[in-house]
């Protein structure tokens, strides 16, 4: 199970990615896998997913409870929890985290499955109809424009906020700080201030 010396609401696969992987390499990449018969490797990657799944909506299960408590010591009016984009329409994620929210006396709002596109996909999709539309946007005059042969940054380490519980920083050790880049609420401040003049 990821992330259980850290008592936060944040998740992450990167742990349980790499067992997989590890996993995999073991028992149907390596010695032990060469004799097994069709059937028998079928089987195995059944067992593995099935339990990556487990494992993976477990995680969730324990940080969305957290993150419930979190809420309503400052919200106790909440009466939700929210789960979109392609997770969603994972029906055993579904049943796990209705099992999350009746036990809070909540309710959980999903979009039906057919909706519950990746979220990746759905940004390329509005960007491919403003396009079409001719509704292309200009970059900020502080942007670089960029040369066919340059790179723009992609900041795969940008937090959207810099506001966290209190209780979300209690592990030092793992709490990466390096190529972390400021809070996308951080950078577009001072444009959000002047837009609202």
């Amino acid at each position: 199970m990821p992330l259980q010396k850290r008592q936060t609401c944040d998740f992450s696969y990167a742990g349980l990615k790499t067992a997989v992987r590890q996993t995999i390499e073991q028992q149907l990449q390596g010695p032990e896998a060469a004799g097994l018969s069709a059937a028998q490797r079928a089987q195995r990657r059944a067992d593995l997913a099935a339990s990556f799944q487990r494992v993976a909506v477990q995680h969730l299960e324990q940080r969305c409870t957290r993150a419930i408590q979190w809420a309503r010591e400052s919200h106790p009016d909440i009466q939700d929890l929210v789960v979109a984009g392609g997770v969603a329409s994972n029906a055993y994620l579904r049943s796990r985290l209705q099992s999350v929210t009746s036990a809070a006396g909540l309710g959980l709002v999903c979009p039906p499955p057919k909706l519950c596109t990746d979220n990746g996909v759905m940004v390329a999709w509005a960007g491919q109809e403003r396009l079409t539309l001719g509704l292309g946007i200009e970059p900020p005059p502080s942007s670089p424009t960029l040369g066919e042969d340059e790179w723009l940054d992609l900041r795969p380490r940008w937090p959207l906020t810099d506001r966290k519980d209190e209780r979300s920083f209690t592990a030092e050790r793992s709490a990466k700080k390096k190529n972390v880049f400021a809070s996308l609420e951080a950078l577009t401040a001072g444009s959000i201030a002047a837009s609202c003049l």
